[in-house]
């Protein structure tokens, strides 16, 4: 058996003298065994006379003289020291390793209820909660769901409602609760436009005081004057003489159908106006021999006139014949 040589190198490749690569084949015999230190690791060769496999450092490194003959150092181990590197000797229970300058990392303990961290000016610190706190800006002991903290904060919280109240801001960023009374209270006189209200009723006025109050049909009927009469009617009807005393109101209030209101023979100065609340028709005949007159056209004798709108009205007033006017709506002429 032939002996086994041990040898020394100071770096793997390159070719320098020294190096691993650098120390001639006709130098080395098989199983010879070469200790090398690069970079602060060290490395264990076995030469293997026979081998042809391809070079890859420090795995398999051929001497540089050897051309493509056979002979190559094999690793057979590797070593770190602690020239750089990070061993497990370095960590204590609940530590970490930190540098406060390049290349030098120590362990850090890290306490319980600790956070890793860094503060304005200062290094990587196992950080308090009152020091994260600051860093957040939060105060001590701050509640997430603390109403005076969330709103000082600029949020809104369920919390801020009652029952049947708004937040309205007056002032920018400085919204208040307010009941509904309060918002139709800050609503009122601000519209800057007309307001539709979409064909739906309004309803529970009080009884108007000045001019331009809205009102009730009640309060017109009760206190427009002597002479006015409302008459609801659901079935067919022929107007007496008796009830064209005054302005008489004939309605379809209640009706069920269509119906058909006479009129009796004119005089002068007579009025009816007739109101659709129901959607089926008023049609108005004449006695036979009258005619309806409206925007300078005659109807032909014992014509009619019918609508079932609901919210139409139309007056008639007899002065020689029935005129038309005023009307609201669509009115059917002799059609």
């Amino acid at each position: 058996m032939a002996d086994r040589h041990f040898g020394s190198a100071s770096g793997l490749t390159g070719g320098a003298a020294g190096n691993l690569d650098a120390i001639s084949y006709a130098a080395l015999s098989n199983d010879d065994i070469i200790f090398t230190t690069d970079s602060g690791v060290l490395y264990i060769h076995i030469y293997n006379s026979a081998s042809s496999a391809a070079e890859s450092s420090p795995d398999v490194i051929a001497p540089d003289d050897i051309g493509a003959g056979d002979g190559r150092h094999i690793l057979l181990a590797m070593y770190m020291s602690n020239a750089g590197a990070v061993m497990n000797v370095d960590f204590d229970a609940d530590t970490i390793l930190a540098a406060e300058s390049d290349n030098t990392p120590v362990a850090l303990t890290v306490a319980a209820q600790r956070i890793v961290g860094r503060k304005t000016g200062g290094h990587i610190a196992a950080l308090t909660a009152a020091e994260i706190l600051a860093i957040l800006g939060v105060e001590a002991g701050a509640d997430v769901t603390d109403t005076t903290n969330v709103n000082a904060a600029g949020a809104v919280m369920e919390s801020d409602f009652d029952a049947g109240t708004f937040l309205y801001a007056i002032n920018d960023d400085t919204p208040v609760v307010k009941t509904r009374a309060e918002i139709m209270a800050l609503l009122s006189g601000q519209a800057a436009a007309a307001f539709s209200m979409n064909s739906k009723k309004i309803t529970s006025l009080a009884d108007p005081v000045d001019d331009q109050d809205g009102t009730t049909k009640a309060w017109v009927l009760a206190n427009a004057g002597a002479g006015i009469a409302l008459l609801k009617k659901t079935a067919a009807y022929t107007v007496q003489s008796g009830d064209l005393a005054g302005l008489t109101i004939i309605s379809n209030e209640g009706a069920t159908g269509d119906i058909v209101i006479t009129l009796p023979a004119l005089t002068d100065a007579d009025r009816v106006m007739f109101l659709v609340t129901e959607p089926y028709y008023i049609r108005v005949n004449t006695d036979g021999s009258e005619v309806f007159s409206y925007g300078g056209d005659d109807g032909a004798a014992g014509g009619y006139i019918r609508s079932n709108e609901v919210g139409v009205s139309w007056t008639i007033t007899a002065v020689g014949k029935w005129y038309i006017g005023p009307l609201t709506g669509t009115l059917l002429f002799d059609e």
